[in-house]
């Protein structure tokens, strides 16, 4: 659900959401998807998992590591 929300569902749409901000503490990373009303929040605990869902992020996006 989380990637779904950063990609919009058709060419012509535009992506729901308006920034991600990634937080690396020690192992455990968080996303942080703003959307205009919610902001939404993912905790993974994976490192590699972490890099895989980084890597999937639509390249548009605007992203701001912390």
């Amino acid at each position: 659900m989380f990637i779904q929300k950063c990609r919009p569902e058709n060419s012509s749409q535009k992506a729901l959401a308006k920034h991600v901000t990634i937080k690396k503490i020690g192992k455990m990373t968080k996303f942080k998807l703003r959307c205009s009303k919610y902001l939404y929040t993912m905790v993974v605990d994976d490192v590699e998992k972490a890099e895989k869902i980084k890597k999937s992020l639509p390249p548009s996006l605007n992203k701001k590591e912390v």
